[in-house]
């Protein structure tokens, strides 16, 4: 099984009852309308509603949600999800991958947030939380910084670490790595993965705005041994202006102009 948001997985607000289950997001600077939710696996959607928006901040509504029946007899159930976005119908068979509808906020979302309120049932039927649910993660995905621990290693989030952090110059553009990102070797989702980024600062040798990119959607810098794309948790550290030192004044070659005058 895989964890069903396919670019970028962050724990916006823990455990809920009720069914037991957690919200999953992105973080405010980012926006998540377009984040694609997936197939955990090959199944069938048991339940779809569609046609609601966001109705306020009070409440236990899940807006737009599916349910998504698993070969294993595990079943995943997301709500809030975007209105009109659903690719497939309730009873339609999927594939473990298949996108199913974007991230939303219909229902009742907190202040309006874009995220999925997710809730797992293990294959005896049991709720379990979905991050102890043993799911791995979409090989494209940015894990945000405290949530490795959810995934197996097995799964390459917790790959080999890449790249040596250098000190702060204020006059250099820099990046500074806070998150768990993939070092990439070109400046594209699809690129080879090169392993994920040490935390801390790296000098920034070009930038590349991709942002124009459907697919891609990202500015990027190339550092060292790779390109780290612009999520949460990379900040851009740009360059001030040097303050122009006065010049010495060289005593030695005034004294020998003296001589030459006296």
């Amino acid at each position: 099984m895989i964890f069903p948001q396919e670019s970028f997985v962050y724990r916006s607000q823990g455990a809920h009852s009720n069914p037991l289950s957690e919200d999953y997001g992105w973080r405010a600077t980012a926006g998540g309308r377009n984040q694609w939710l997936l197939a955990s696996g090959d199944g069938v959607i048991t339940e779809l509603r569609d046609g609601r928006d966001w109705t306020g901040s009070a409440g236990s509504d899940l807006g737009n949600y599916f349910t998504l029946k698993l070969a294993n007899g595990a079943a995943v159930r997301l709500g809030h999800c975007q209105k009109g976005s659903f690719l497939l119908s309730k009873g339609q068979r999927v594939k473990k991958y298949q996108r199913i509808c974007q991230m939303g906020n219909s229902g009742t979302c907190h202040g309006g947030a874009y995220h999925t309120h997710m809730t797992f049932w293990g294959a005896n039927g049991r709720v379990v939380l979905p991050s102890k649910s043993g799911m791995s993660v979409f090989k494209d995905a940015v894990v945000y910084e405290g949530q490795l621990d959810m995934f197996e290693k097995e799964d390459g989030r917790n790959a080999d670490t890449v790249g040596t952090p250098v000190g702060r110059n204020r006059y250099k553009d820099q990046a500074e790595v806070r998150a768990a990102v993939n070092a990439r070797s070109n400046p594209n989702l699809g690129s080879t993965i090169l392993g994920t980024w040490n935390f801390g600062i790296y000098d920034v040798r070009e930038m590349l705005d991709m942002t124009h990119e459907q697919s891609n959607g990202y500015v990027w810098y190339r550092l060292k041994e790779g390109w780290c794309a612009r999520v949460p948790g990379v900040e851009f550290l740009g360059k001030e202006e040097k303050p122009v030192e006065p010049a010495q004044t060289d005593w030695q070659l005034v004294y020998e102009i003296a001589k030459r005058h006296i």
